[in-house]
């Protein structure tokens, strides 16, 4: 009796496994198949000194706001 208990315990913790792996694998295929977002458009340096001289200025207004 102890001893079906315990196959049945191990095919279905077996069972579990593999369905949640199946689960795992299908998710991560479907964020694979998503374009890249990471990847940062080409600037030109005028327009990152553009951005760098706003945010500083974004970042000066806080500090004086603060104090």
């Amino acid at each position: 009796m102890l001893l079906t208990a315990i196959l049945v315990v191990i095919i279905l913790a077996l069972i579990y496994h593999f369905v949640t792996e199946k689960k795992e694998i299908s998710e991560w295929k479907e964020t694979r198949v998503q374009p890249m977002t990471a990847i940062p458009e080409k600037k030109t340096p005028e327009e990152i000194i553009k951005e760098s001289k706003e945010l500083r200025l974004k970042a000066d207004k806080k500090q004086k706001c603060l104090k």
